[in-house]
């Protein structure tokens, strides 16, 4: 193992073209007490990987949102069939929400990320940023 630090202070690496970090057969780790910054000035912070895992986001309240054509289509059906079909909206959203591993990932102005279902609408509020 190999380990670049400095216990009492800080630590740079500078270097006039570029700076290369790389393990062919294990893993790199970077830790630290408060905010850890990759910062790009002309160019992008890529992740060129299989899988890219962010925990602990928070999650986005969902805004219940109906097309204008299933508005009008509740209004021209019979009540019975309205609440039936609301039994099984309510039943397959329940399934679906505990089952979906899939959602979008949204960005807060001050660049908090947070997630939100597949189908709703990536709405900050002041809970998630």
């Amino acid at each position: 193992m190999c380990t670049l630090e400095s216990a009492t202070r800080s630590l740079e690496i500078k270097a006039p073209e570029r700076i290369v970090i790389e393990s062919r057969a294990g893993e790199i780790s970077a830790s630290c007490l408060s905010d850890l910054t990759l910062q790009s000035i002309e160019g992008a912070v890529r992740f060129d990987a299989k899988s890219v895992f962010l925990q602990g986001l928070k999650m986005g309240t969902p805004i219940q949102r109906h097309s204008v054509r299933e508005q009008q289509l509740q209004q021209q059906q019979p009540q019975q069939q309205q609440q039936q079909q609301q039994k099984l909206r309510n039943g397959r959203a329940s399934t679906d929400q505990r089952e979906s591993s899939v959602y979008q990932l949204c960005i807060c102005a001050n660049g908090k990320l947070f997630l939100a279902r597949p189908e709703g609408v990536c709405q900050a509020d002041k809970n998630v940023c």
